[in-house]
C-alpha cells in the first residue's frame, strides 16, 4: 500500500470554518498516519488558523478568493511529496479503508513506471435523498461501520468489474494526482475562476500530450472500490448568490465549448463517453488535433 507519507492533502476554504474543521477531523481520523496537509485560506476570517492549527501543517492566508484552480496549483509548486490530494474544505471522509481503494488502484495500472495521472475515490451520492433509485437507503450519519461502508462500495461499483474502475473525468473534490504527472500536463488552467471544468480540461490536455507528444499514457481513473466522502451538493448551497453553484459551472461550461469544441481543435472526450472502462480509454487518432 502507498504510504501516505508520500501524500500532501491541498485544502483550499472560503468562508467555511465549520465544515473545514469537519473536514481536517474526518481525514485525520479516516486516514492512516504520516500525511501532510497546506491548507489555503481565501476567506475573511482572521481567526481561523488558530481554529484548525493542530490538523496544518502549512498554512497560507491568500489576500483574496484566488478560485480553486489557482489556489491548487500554488500548493502543488509548494508540496513535496510523490503525490498530491486536492480536495474542497466541505468534504467528510466515512470509513478508514477509503485510502487502501486508491493505494491498490495506482499500484494495480502503474506497474513498473506511473500511468495514472489521477485516481478519484467514489462519493456515496445516494445519501440524504439525493439519487436513484435507491433513496435514503444509507441515511446520513457521521460515521459508518465496515459492512455499511462495503455495501455502499458495492452499490457504487454498479457492477463495473472485478475493482469497479470507471472513466468519469477528473473531479477535484477529492482527486489524487502524481505530482510529476500533474505538473508534466500544465497542471490547471486558471481561467477557469472559481471552479468548475478545470478538471475535465486537464484530462483534455493530458491525453492530447499523450497523443501529440509522446507524454507517457495519463489515465484519469475513478474507483469504486474507495468511497471518501458524502455527496457534496447535501451540503452547499446550490442556488443563488454571486458564487452559485450554477453560475460557476454555466460559466465553467461557456469557457469549456470556447477552448474545445471548435472544428480545430475538437473535445477528445465528447459526451457519452462516461462510464467506460480502462480498457475503452483511447480515442480514435482523426478525433484529435494539437493545440
Amino acid at each position: 500500500m502507498i504510504p501516505t507519507s508520500e501524500v500532501t492533502f491541498c485544502i483550499p476554504t472560503y468562508n467555511q470554518p465549520e465544515k473545514l474543521k469537519r473536514c481536517l477531523e474526518t481525514l485525520y481520523k479516516h486516514t492512516p498516519e504520516g500525511f501532510r496537509v497546506i491548507v489555503l485560506d481565501q476567506g475573511k476570517d482572521e481567526e481561523l488558523y488558530g481554529k484548525i492549527k493542530e490538523w496544518t501543517h502549512l498554512y497560507i492566508k491568500a489576500y483574496r478568493n484566488l478560485g480553486f484552480a489557482k489556489a491548487c496549483n500554488y500548493m502543488a509548486r509548494l508540496a513535496d511529496t510523490a503525490y498530491v490530494c486536492f480536495l474542497n474544505d466541505d468534504v467528510e471522509f466515512i470509513n478508514q479503508k477509503w485510502w487502501k481503494g486508491v493505494s491498490d488502484t495506482f499500484e494495480r495500472y502503474d506497474k513498473d513506471e506511473p500511468q495514472v495521472l489521477c485516481v478519484n475515490p467514489g462519493s456515496m451520492r445516494k445519501l440524504n435523498g439525493v439519487g436513484t433509485p435507491v433513496d435514503n437507503e444509507f441515511p446520513y450519519k457521521p460515521d459508518y461501520t465496515e459492512e455499511e461502508y462495503d455495501a455502499m462500495v458495492a452499490l457504487e461499483s454498479g457492477g463495473r468489474g472485478d475493482l469497479g474502475i470507471i472513466v468519469d473525468g477528473i473531479t477535484p473534490w477529492c482527486a489524487i494526482f502524481h505530482l510529476q504527472g500533474f505538473k508534466d500536463v500544465g497542471m490547471f488552467d486558471e481561467a477557469f475562476y472559481p471552479g468548475g471544468g478545470e478538471d475535465y480540461d486537464l484530462q483534455n490536455r493530458a491525453y492530447l500530450k499523450h497523443r501529440t507528444q509522446g507524454l507517457r499514457r495519463h489515465r484519469c481513473l475513478g474507483t469504486s472500490l474507495s468511497i471518501a466522502w458524502h455527496w457534496w451538493c447535501s451540503t452547499k448551497s446550490t442556488i443563488g448568490g454571486e458564487h452559485s453553484s450554477f453560475k460557476i459551472f454555466q460559466e465553467a461550461s461557456n469557457l469549456y465549448q470556447e477552448k474545445w469544441g471548435t472544428p480545430e481543435h475538437p473535445n477528445p472526450y465528447p459526451n457519452g463517453t462516461q462510464s467506460k472502462t480502462i480498457e475503452q480509454l483511447d480515442r480514435p487518432e482523426s478525433t484529435i488535433k494539437p493545440l
